[in-house]
């Protein structure tokens, strides 16, 4: 299977038509945060309800229906929590970490489920309950949608024939002759069908139900596996969806739920009865598992939801399922479906198959784009053209005939159906058959097994031919190597020669440095290697290409050689990763796919994945504070919802959830990006016009990092133009605090009067206690801080280091705000109003009414100030973390200092010429440069090489902010940079700047 990326959160959905939700996850933070997807209304999970895992360091005060946790329980009681109960209260803690191929068991014992009663959004009750750092993650309990699908109303000769038209594609009747060394399945597999229930007594399904023995139909449950009378399955969405009660029907009672019917009999109906169709798996037994409540018409055309389709692959793992079929998904995931699968897979031995969605759309659909899950994408019947309906993806595995799919509905009736939810299941059933012959496969094997004997009719690789295309025209095609590996083929995964098949997972990808990956860093890019199958040779080889984009990319290193990897055996290249350097030029936040080629004779195989480069934020990690620094105004996360960055954290303590840069001349005039008027989605004032970068070498600091905004999207702008910069070291004494600068420009016409410049911060120092945080004022130092009150709690403060005047703000963030801003008030949250009172009115405490504390917000500012059109003004905080109250505020005094005598080299201490005001870059330079002007002012540019000779003058005009020079035709070398304020006249030392600047890549 592919390495498959989770994003943050699932919905999934029944695949004949879809919908698409998506919520991202950040790889950086300690406590997790979700953000619930804008597409997702309150008809995609149950109301009040959060599904979460609780961390393994509180195993030991984790019981059934109660977790003995100090802060859990405030949050609980803050939600009016009525239930509370685990999830699957009969699995144990594995008894191993890992299994003896290397891969993580899941335990599925920290899983527990919460209904709560008071009138919270569920966003927000998510994001209260991972603040206590007690969980892993916590989500909504989403329901997954059925849709309308192409249902043809008789069963036409033309309809029958389509299914054999499709069974002879796939080679079905070969895969049934035993001479030819087929199998017709065996009544020792098991195929799960979570789904919508289905028809148990129909004619062409009952014989290959499985019923299970050790707990007859008698009131008792003799297995004692939790679930009475289970003989038939179970339905785990029980009678009715609004008080859900799982019972041992697993039957579906109307047409509502005909889907799970339909399922079962692409899988396996009854063969060689003289009834209906056949199936696939043949002699294959159905283990249904019923997801949907019988009364559930809700869904488009009045079907139903599937409110259960985790717990029943579960239930399926746990109760001897082999293959589990799962014809529902969408666009999200979620760990806890990952969870799900992991279990059902490493614990197990279960291979969990999904159907790849039914928009037509490149798309990558959950749960079949997870690890470990075989995803399937349809074909039409009579060709191996891709239906018209399915979605196609590097996460597709293989494909197979999902179009006019005659089987098995309700009340012993029959129908053709359309969808990727009929593709899955003919996949399964061939699954099936291949368990039935190699019994010994494990669910990893037997879908590798199906993939490398697919007929290849639209995948192709670089300068190689396979002899399997079929169908070569669609090798140019858009598709190409997005329906997998080919066309399902049932006959060669039974006969076929074994051979290799190697599967690269877990990549890691890394710049030795920030994680942010910008131009000029090196990629390391690493990851496993698993053979599944028959031996490698000793020559076989993995190697990688940047498939899109990758002209923004020097090659380095492309190759590794895998050498002779036995069944079941792994390597990795860690020690030889693959390289790359990111180009000058690479636009921002470009996708770069890169693939994974694995070769050993006519074998090949390949693995897909993303990089995102250029990225518009810094990650400042050399000191104590860790902190990102953006290109649009935030500070410590890039997006909402604390997702990409690093966050304000603290030798491993994260202390906040949102930070950035606010700047207003009145209550309705405010610039920024932090969260707005209308819940936690931040405003979005401020655009990017220049990346930020670090300036290479620092001029100030040991990281200097230096970018550009305006704020003409904010309504109403105020014309501004913001040079932003950013300094840090690593030298003792100056390694707690990092110290960010802005150079405002009024580009306006009219002149901007009380304006205010500040940093908005939504401190949860630990964020395990962030309920128990406390503000207060030191007006000497202009420094507002916050604090966490249990013993040897944190500290973190923002400090004004500008001459003019300090303001603090100090906000309770609870309801009522105790007297202060009231911004958790849904009705005015956080609005333009609020935000400058917050820039220009002081409120020196919060977090006083309560004995130990509230969660706290701070503004620290400065201001007012007048400012010309054209004109500008220069504010500069110190964002502080500490130990102590006297630690933050040695600190806060070396951040002055340091601020107060940060020039570069050359430059007099009482220069009129403020080099803050003027950026030279990039440094180095390949041909052009580039110089930022904030001051207002002209100036003579003037470049000298390393004899003292002046080489290139340029006139730099004070109205310009930003200037090009060409270099081009200068030579490779180091040169120095001298500004001459005076331009023309006697040179004043005291009115010059001089710098070094390397140009390299030229003659």
């Amino acid at each position: 299977m592919k390495n498959k990326f989770t994003l943050a959160v699932l919905v999934c959905i029944l695949f004949f038509k879809s919908v698409s939700f998506a919520q991202n996850k950040s790889p950086f933070k300690n406590i997790q945060k979700f953000k619930l997807s804008e597409l997702i209304t309150e008809n995609d999970y149950l109301p009040k309800t959060i599904v979460f895992k609780l961390s393994p360091k509180y195993r030991s005060i984790a019981q059934l229906n109660t977790i003995q946790h100090p802060q859990l329980q405030l949050v609980l009681n803050y939600l009016g929590v009525e239930k509370l109960e685990k999830k699957f209260p009969l699995h144990k803690t594995p008894e191993k970490e890992k299994n003896e191929f290397g891969q993580q068991y899941a335990d599925l014992s920290l899983i527990y489920q919460l209904k709560y009663t008071n009138d919270i959004d569920i966003e927000y009750a998510a994001n209260q309950l991972l603040a206590t750092g007690a969980m892993v993650y916590a989500e909504p309990h989403y329901i997954f949608k059925f849709f309308d699908y192409e249902p043809n109303d008789t069963r036409a000769d033309s309809v029958a024939g389509n299914q054999r038209n499709a069974f002879k594609r796939i080679r079905a009747y070969k895969a049934w002759d035993l001479s030819l060394g087929g199998s017709r399945g065996d009544a020792n597999t098991v195929i799960a069908i979570v789904d919508s229930g289905s028809d148990l007594d129909h004619p062409d399904l009952a014989a290959n139900i499985y019923k299970n023995l050790a707990d007859p139909i008698n009131g008792t449950d003799d297995d004692a596996d939790g679930y009475t009378d289970n003989f038939n399955g179970w339905d785990l969405g029980g009678a009715d969806y609004n008080t859900v009660v799982g019972d041992n029907n697993p039957n579906c009672v109307g047409a509502n739920n005909n889907h799970g019917s339909h399922v079962s009999g692409c899988a396996a109906q009854v063969s060689d009865n003289n009834v209906g169709g056949a199936g696939i798996g043949f002699n294959c037994k159905l283990l249904i598992v019923k997801a949907a409540a019988d009364n559930d018409t809700r869904g488009s055309g009045g079907v139903g939801y599937v409110i259960a389709g985790y717990e029943g692959i579960t239930y399926a793992a746990d109760h001897g399922a082999h293959i589990i079929n799962c014809s529902w998904g969408g666009a999200g995931g979620g760990s806890f479906g990952q969870d799900i699968v992991d279990y059902a897979t490493i614990n197990k031995n279960a291979l969990v198959i999904a159907a790849a969605g039914n928009d037509g759309q490149d798309l990558a659909y959950f749960p079949a784009s997870y690890t470990y899950v075989l995803s399937v994408a349809a074909t039409n019947s009579s060709s191996d053209g891709k239906a018209t309906f399915s979605n196609y993806n590097y996460t597709v595995d293989l494909s197979a005939p999902g179009n006019q799919i005659d089987a098995t509905i309700y009340n012993n009736n029959y129908t053709a159906q359309s969808g990727t939810s009929m593709a899955a299941p003919i996949v399964a059933g061939a699954a099936g058959l291949v368990k039935s012959k190699f019994p010994n496969y494990t669910g990893l094997q037997i879908a590798e097994r199906l993939k490398q004997t697919t007929d290849n009719n639209y995948r192709s690789f670089d300068a190689v031919t396979n002899p399997n295309i079929t169908n070569p025209a669609a090798t140019a095609s858009s598709l190409q190597n997005k329906l997998g590996t080919g066309r399902l083929n049932a006959f060669r995964a039974l006969v076929d020669p074994q051979g290799p098949s190697v599967v690269f997972q877990n990549e890691n990808i890394i710049d030795n440095n920030d994680m942010a990956f910008v131009i000029g860093d090196t990629l390391f890019i690493s990851g496993e290697f698993m053979n599944f199958l028959t031996a490698t040779s000793n020559s076989s080889v993995a190697s990688i290409k940047a498939i899109s984009n990758g002209s923004y990319l020097t090659v380095i290193d492309t190759v590794f050689n895998l050498g002779a990897l036995a069944t079941m055996a792994t390597t990795n290249n860690s020690s030889d990763p693959f390289k790359f350097k990111i180009n000058t030029g690479t636009p921002l936040n470009t996708i770069i796919t890169f693939r994974i080629l694995i070769k050993d004779g006519s074998y090949f195989s390949n693995f897909y994945f993303n990089v995102t480069t250029n990225v518009d934020y810094i990650n400042v990690g050399i000191n104590d504070l860790q902190t990102t620094i953006t290109s649009k105004s935030k500070i410590g996360w890039n997006q909402d919802g604390a997702t990409e960055g690093l966050g304000f954290s603290y030798l491993g303590t994260q202390m906040l959830y949102e930070g950035g840069l606010m700047i207003g001349t009145s209550t309705s005039a405010v610039s920024d990006r932090v969260r707005g008027s209308n819940g936690t989605a931040s405003d979005q004032d401020f655009t990017t016009t220049e990346n930020v970068f670090r300036v290479v070498p620092s001029v100030r600091s040991e990281f200097d990092i230096h970018g550009v905004m305006n704020d003409f999207s904010a309504s109403p702008t105020q014309n501004l133009l913001v040079s932003h910069n950013a300094y840090a070291w690593s030298t003792p004494g100056n390694r707690k605090y990092v110290i960010v600068e802005y150079f405002i420009k009024n580009n306006g016409t009219t002149a901007l009067a009380n304006l205010y410049a500040g940093i908005s911060a939504d401190w949860d120092i630990d964020a395990v206690s962030y309920a128990k945080n406390r503000s207060d004022y030191d007006a000497a130092r202009k420094m507002g801080y916050s604090w966490l009150t249990d013993v040897n709690g944190k500290y973190a403060g923002i400090k004004v280091l500008t001459p003019e005047a300090g303001n603090f703000y100090a906000i309770d963030n609870v309801a009522g705000g105790n007297g202060g801003l009231d911004i958790v008030d849904a009705n005015n949250y956080y609005s333009t109003s609020d935000k400058y009172t917050a820039l220009s009115t002081p409120r020196l405490q919060a977090g006083v009414a309560d004995a130990d504390g509230e969660d706290v917000l701070n503004v620290m500012s400065s201001g007012p100030y007048n400012v010309n059109a054209g004109d500008s003004v220069k504010v500069a905080f110190a964002l502080i973390c500490g130990d102590d109250l006297i630690d933050i505020k040695k600190s806060a005094d070396s951040a002055q200092v340091h601020y107060d005598v940060m020039y570069p080299v050359g430059l007099s201490q009482n220069t009129s010429l403020n080099e803050s005001y003027l950026t030279v870059y990039p440094n180095p330079s390949n041909g052009r440069i580039y110089v930022d002007n904030f001051s207002n002012d002209s100036f003579e540019f003037e470049l000298l090489n390393n004899l003292g000779q002046i080489v290139k003058t340029t006139t730099v005009n004070g109205l310009v902010t930003k200037q090009e020079i060409d270099v081009t035709n200068l030579t490779n070398g180091l040169y120095y940079y001298r500004i001459n304020k005076d331009k023309g006249k006697i040179k004043d030392n005291n009115k010059q700047r001089v710098g070094k600047l390397i140009i390299t890549g030229l003659r």
